[in-house]
């Protein structure tokens, strides 16, 4: 996998990936793994995912974007929409 070194911009390629995809690479590449820390990438993950979702964060009292991902995650799809 070849990235471009902007974070911004590898976020956006990085969110094309499934998640199974995007944990591999994460353990095997420190810079992926700086950028899957950042509750940013999360929140953008989400955003693109799920985007009405990203308001129950604070409804939840998730403490990260990445936790409510994983919580996003789980649901079956009839409450995701």
């Amino acid at each position: 996998m070849s990235l471009t070194g902007n974070p911004k911009i590898d976020m956006q390629i990085l969110n094309e990936l499934t998640d199974n995809e995007l944990k591999k690479v994460s353990n095997h590449n420190r810079y992926v793994n700086s950028i899957c820390r950042s509750d940013t990438f999360w929140k953008e993950r989400i955003l693109s995912k799920y985007p009405e979702m990203e308001k129950l964060k604070k409804y939840l009292d998730f403490h990260t974007y990445k936790e409510l991902y994983e919580y996003l995650k789980e649901l079956p799809d009839i409450f995701r929409y």
